[in-house]
């Protein structure tokens, strides 16, 4: 393997929209702030319809979700940071979502 790298590409988008299509195992990360459908989060294209594409697109995480904690105050409500109990929840979903 001399010289041999394996290079991730994650396709990205400035809108605050999801993606369209994926293919079948594709990231999408759509970074936009501005207010839309799913701004700061990460896609994944799941299923499979015959020719690699997507059947199906999963919002899998992102920095939406990581700023719903305010890590610097764990343990600690504060003004617009969400508990743990909530973040298990929606961790708990989005496994759910996963699997079927």
């Amino acid at each position: 393997m001399a010289n041999s790298a394996n290079i991730i590409k994650i396709k990205r988008s400035s809108t605050a929209n999801k993606p369209s299509t994926l293919y079948s195992g594709e990231l999408a990360y759509s970074y936009g702030t501005t207010p839309g459908t799913n701004p700061e989060r990460l896609f994944f294209g799941s299923g499979d319809d015959g020719n690699g594409n997507a059947t199906r697109i999963d919002n899998i995480g992102g920095l939406y979700y990581t700023r719903l904690i305010d890590a610097s105050s764990a343990g600690t409500l504060t003004t617009n940071a969400s508990s743990i109990p909530i973040l298990s929840r929606l961790v708990l979903s989005m496994i759910g979502r996963l699997a079927t």
